[in-house]
């Protein structure tokens, strides 16, 4: 009985060694050769998708890199030009980068100006955004000065400076005990709800060149 069972056993694994017959060969190769294929298909599909919206990625940057330096150059054009004018109301201008560049012009009153806006070059033109602002070029240095005049009286030091765009004075100071101080003034000029006050943040002098 022994005898039997690892007959049958030696016959059944001798059964499973036995060579595939030719045409089933054949069948199994060319399924495996038609998924190489797919496979090959797929990965040089994936690999141009990759390629491509690497292309379009780079594009996009080079694209952005040269529309920011135009509206650049452009900025330097209209500030010259509005520099001359003199406009008792111009409060000054800056770069916007998002959603889209602009030059965003500021004047401190409601007159329409679109015949300034054509007068610019119209490359420039789809550039030109006018907003109101509260405070013209003049009032921004009159206002800063005062508020300067009574800081330098506490002989402490200190920097400044005017944000265009959230229309408030910031004002860095190198500990909070000098930060009271400089709030205690400016809430005696009436400015504490347009002003910031920074602990730290003060610029470093740079270091005396040495012949």
């Amino acid at each position: 009985m022994k005898k039997h069972i690892v007959l049958w056993l030696a016959v059944g694994a001798l059964s499973a060694c036995q060579p595939l017959p030719k045409h089933k060969t054949q069948t199994l190769n060319a399924s495996n050769q038609e998924m190489h294929n797919q496979n090959t298909e797929q990965n040089a599909a994936q690999d141009t998708e990759q390629n491509a919206a690497q292309d379009t990625t780079s594009a996009a940057v080079v694209d952005d890199v040269d529309r920011y330096m135009q509206v650049q150059d452009s900025a330097i054009l209209v500030s010259q030009k509005l520099n001359a004018l003199n406009d008792p109301h111009y409060g000054d201008m800056y770069i916007q980068h998002k959603p889209d560049y602009k030059i965003v012009i500021l004047f401190s009153d409601d007159k329409n100006r679109d015949e300034l806006v054509r007068s610019f070059d119209k490359s420039i033109q789809p550039y030109i955004v006018i907003k109101h602002h509260q405070k013209s070029l003049i009032d921004q240095n009159t206002q800063s000065d005062e508020i300067s005049r009574k800081i330098k009286q506490l002989n402490i030091k200190y920097s400044m400076g005017f944000d265009l765009e959230t229309q408030t004075f910031n004002i860095s100071v190198g500990s909070q005990q000098d930060a009271d101080k400089v709030q205690a003034i400016v809430n005696q000029l009436g400015r504490q709800h347009e002003t910031v006050i920074n602990v730290g943040g003060l610029p470093v002098p740079e270091p005396a060149l040495v012949d």
